[in-house]
């Protein structure tokens, strides 16, 4: 793919995006092995998500449900704020903590 391509960082973003999008979608991911972890989260609040290796489909549905939910890193986080802006009822992530250093 020509520079700049898609901006991996993004992907997760788009990836939640894609779960309320009508008809099915499709991510390859070639960098990084986890990057998926924030789809089983997605898929507590009713995504529609196939993952076999590096890709990952995902069939659109007309809405997400609120859900309690995990965060494992700051793009997935975003990805379930994303989430939570299209989703029903209550919406609530655990284990997610902001910590910087300064010196």
């Amino acid at each position: 793919m020509p520079y700049p391509g898609f901006p991996t960082d993004m992907q997760s973003i788009f990836g939640s995006l894609l779960t309320t999008s009508k008809g099915t979608s499709i991510i390859v991911e070639n960098i990084f092995e986890n990057r998926y972890k924030y789809m089983n989260e997605l898929k507590r609040m009713g995504a529609k998500i196939t993952i076999e290796g590096k890709t990952a489909v995902i069939k659109g549905v007309r809405r997400l449900n609120g859900a309690v939910v995990n965060s494992t890193d700051l793009r997935g986080g975003a990805a379930l704020v994303t989430a939570r802006l299209s989703s029903q009822r209550y919406y609530n992530s655990r284990k997610y903590r902001i910590y910087i250093k300064r010196i």
